[in-house]
């Protein structure tokens, strides 16, 4: 279990009952969850800049594994709440804008940047503010799906927009979720993110999650292969043409002597084997160009890229 699933939220259990009581209920830990937050962190940190136009920090605050309830009294109230279908999942979760990180955002875009931050009374969001809270939303899932993708295909498609968590039916209470929570600094204000991941939404990529992190990128991260093809564009290799191979018994080889004709038993239509290190790259046909050089036409590639690609990751 993970150590800060046994938060107290309200302080009415001591420490041993609340890890007993967790106990219990027997989370599943999610490792490759864990590692995708933490790489989201900073893909949102980059995705936030150009929303709003200067530095964001973000940082994870806790990933805790709780029942759908308290992770639901856990959040601020009222916020802005998006329930979101994942597709093709059939699942859904709850992402859910903090007050201050609503307002923090859209004072700063509206050219606020210098004002003091003020604070904020209790009250309805209004259709403007609920519109570029809907915005914002988007920006958020969209790059969830985006870095979600390094694992499994998905989508998010904001059902409803609600001022109240309490107004949502996410999932029972008593059912296992995770909850992840962002806090989001812009020019010395911010406030928090907060993700509602009951464990029904994530049932068709439940084993790809509990899988094991060992390290290195996730999924088909492909970029480091486009960097080294940039690197090594302009390197020269030495590709050797083998034309044919002759194999004679010991005895008649030792028999050759000086000016002895020895037939290799090919014709002109031998295909030859083009070799770059102890690999055979392509095949091809030999012939001559109008200059008299001996020229090489290719007419077969002998390695697979797939196969290539396959051996470099698994190295």
């Amino acid at each position: 279990m993970n150590a800060r699933a046994s938060e107290n939220l309200d302080g009415s259990e001591t420490v041993e009952e609340e890890i007993i009581r967790l106990s219990s209920l027997n989370f599943e830990r999610m490792p490759m969850l864990e590692v995708m937050f933490d790489r989201y962190v900073l893909s949102l940190a980059t995705a936030m800049k150009s929303f709003a136009g200067l530095p964001v920090d973000v940082r994870l605050e806790s990933f805790d594994y709780l029942t759908c309830g308290e992770a639901m009294k856990s959040l601020p109230s009222p916020s802005l709440s998006a329930l979101t279908l994942a597709n093709p999942w059939n699942g859904s979760l709850l992402m859910t804008l903090s007050p201050d990180l609503l307002f923090s955002t859209l004072e700063i875009l509206l050219g606020g940047r210098e004002a003091r931050p003020k604070g904020w009374t209790p009250r309805s969001f209004t259709a403007i503010e609920r519109r570029f809270g809907n915005r914002l939303a988007r920006l958020v899932l969209d790059e969830f799906a985006l870095c979600f993708r390094q694992l499994s295909e998905v989508s998010f498609e904001i059902e409803s927009l609600e001022s109240s968590p309490e107004a949502v039916a996410l999932a029972p209470v008593s059912s296992p979720c995770v909850r992840v929570t962002l806090y989001l600094t812009l020019a010395e204000r911010g406030g928090t993110l907060s993700f509602l991941i009951p464990y029904t939404a994530l049932e068709n990529v439940r084993l790809l999650l509990s899988q094991p992190f060992l390290g290195g990128k996730l999924g088909g991260d492909s970029g480091w292969r486009k960097d080294l093809e940039s690197k090594i564009e302009d390197t020269t290799v030495t590709l050797t043409a083998h034309l044919h191979s002759l194999k004679v018994p010991v005895q008649e080889a030792l028999g050759w002597r000086k000016g002895q004709t020895i037939d290799l038993g090919i014709g002109p239509d031998q295909p030859v084997d083009v070799i770059c290190g102890d690999k055979t790259m392509f095949r091809g046909q030999m012939g001559r160009r109008a200059t008299g050089q001996v020229a090489l036409r290719l007419t077969e590639e002998k390695v697979e890229l797939e196969a290539a690609d396959a051996d470099v990751s698994t190295d």
